[in-house]
């Protein structure tokens, strides 16, 4: 049986890749047919922006000219990861085309990640507005934008679901907000990075190279608790402070700071770092997966998905919100219980993963009303 898989892995980030590569395996590990649609990323059109972004926006392009190189070299770590670890259908040039010309499947799949937000360019094609409706549509993991739409958007949300088999969000939340408002029956699924254990994680990742001890930080939000705990954590341990860079300004201040760094080696620098600080959801989750001491800062940026899931493993003093001032001290944390977790929910992932084939025989449409 062929599946076909809609998510975010034309993205040049860190989490997109990984859980798109994580999703991939398993459902070849479970001896299916996979192939991730393969298309262009197609860029919303004019809209208003404020002095204020203007400016921010010169110094990042003033920035990204000084660092060109690093820039360069990420971009290229993105584009040898996909092309050496994903299988995916031809290149779409645009969403017409693939409604068009759909790829040829058994199986509809979307997720992981902000798959069914919405207003974005990709939305129909995360939504799986493409192909026969006979064909089966079902999500994975998937995760909303945001939790205060407006009614126009319920109805949206709604008439896009309408068509999906089975359902399966990410975050309680998410649960809890379709079948609050849309009436549509939900499965929560842990995050595809989480289906993949560490020795399998190990065979892609890539060691730094001659850091010695450091602690790492990840900043891609910002959190006025990020340079506190950083401080802190140095004048405690002695340790450098390495900074993994995704963009060009630097927002925090670090010893080293890592551009260009790919995929295999983002695994590799969390792998191998005494401890990790960090405002991202998937450097939260590799933290956990390879149990390193972490802070997981949260702002006003989605922060539902930290806590969610520090609280599914146990662990939500480990999420820092901006005005917290009681941090938790960054050793002594017991993974025993979020292993427990982690287990637990493989096994759930595996089990609705391996009801496709039976889904997909099935003759009649079933809805996923209450």
């Amino acid at each position: 049986m062929k599946i076909l898989t809609v998510t975010s892995q034309t993205a040049n980030n860190y989490g997109a890749v990984l859980q798109a590569y994580a999703l991939q395996q398993t459902l070849l590990r479970l001896g299916y047919e996979n192939e991730l649609l393969n298309h262009t990323r197609e860029h919303k059109g004019e809209r208003k922006v404020s002095i204020k972004a203007r400016m921010r926006n010169a110094v990042i392009s003033l920035c990204n000219c000084i660092h060109y190189g690093q820039i360069k070299a990420f971009n290229k770590g993105f584009e040898l990861f996909r092309k050496n670890h994903f299988i995916t259908t031809k290149l779409y040039d645009s969403v017409s085309q693939i409604q068009k010309d759909p790829p040829k499947s058994d199986c509809y799949l979307t997720g992981s990640d902000q798959v069914f937000a919405l207003g974005t360019p990709l939305a129909s094609l995360r939504f799986l507005n493409f192909g026969h409706l006979d064909i089966p549509r079902v999500s994975y993991a998937a995760s909303l934008g945001s939790y205060e739409p407006n009614p126009e958007d319920i109805d949206e949300l709604k008439q896009s679901l309408k068509k999906f088999r089975r359902i399966s969000v990410r975050e309680l939340q998410g649960a809890s907000f379709i079948e609050k408002h849309v009436g549509y029956q939900c499965q929560t699924h842990i995050d595809p990075v989480f289906l993949l254990n560490v020795d399998e994680w190990d065979k892609i990742s890539k060691p730094p190279k001659s850091e010695g001890e450091y602690i790492l930080c990840f900043p891609m939000l910002g959190n006025p608790n990020t340079s506190i705990i950083l401080k802190k954590l140095k004048q405690e341990t002695n340790l450098k402070i390495i900074s993994l860079q995704n963009k060009s300004v630097k927002t925090v201040k670090a010893d080293k700071y890592i551009f260009g760094a790919s995929p295999e080696e983002f695994i590799g620098y969390i792998k191998n770092a005494k401890a990790v600080v960090t405002t991202s959801f998937h450097a939260t989750a590799f933290s956990i997966l390879y149990e390193k001491p972490f802070y997981s800062l949260v702002g006003n940026y989605k922060p539902e998905r930290a806590y969610n899931l520090c609280r599914l493993m146990g662990l939500e003093n480990r999420v820092i919100a901006p005005n917290d001032t009681d941090i938790p001290n960054i050793n002594g944390i017991d993974f025993s219980y979020a292993n427990d977790i982690i287990k637990r929910e493989q096994e759930s992932a595996l089990a609705y993963l391996s009801e496709l084939e039976d889904l997909v025989s099935e003759t009649h449409y079933e809805r996923p009303n209450k």
